[in-house]
This record gives structure tokens, C-alpha cells and sequence, in this order.
């Protein structure tokens, strides 16, 4: 079963990628820059594409 498949697996795996997203926004603030890129790394491991990913 793909927790993706439904509407409530599609809700989760956004709100998974924006949690992930902050966390690494905030490590870079903090110039902890690896830490921000295992952040990031998380979302594209999901979605290769995600562009906020790739810019971070």
C-alpha cells in the first residue's frame, strides 16, 4: 500500500516536504549548510523536481 495514493497520504506528503523544507531554511540561517542540505535531500529523495529543494 502507497500512503501517496489517497487524499490523506497526498496531504501528509506535503505537509512532510514544507516541514522539511523550514527545517533546512532554518540550518541555513543558523550556516549550518550540511545539515540544510540532508534537509533538502529528504524532499528530493520523494519528488526529484521540487524546485524550493533544489534552491535551497
Amino acid at each position: 500500500m502507497h500512503p501517496q495514493d489517497d487524499e490523506e497520504g497526498k496531504i501528509f506528503a506535503n505537509s512532510r516536504s514544507s516541514l522539511h523544507l523550514n527545517v533546512g531554511a532554518c540550518y541555513q540561517k543558523m550556516d549550518e549548510y550540511m545539515k540544510s542540505i540532508e534537509a533538502c535531500n529528504k524532499v528530493l529523495d520523494a519528488n526529484p523536481v521540487h524546485v524550493k529543494a533544489l534552491y535551497h
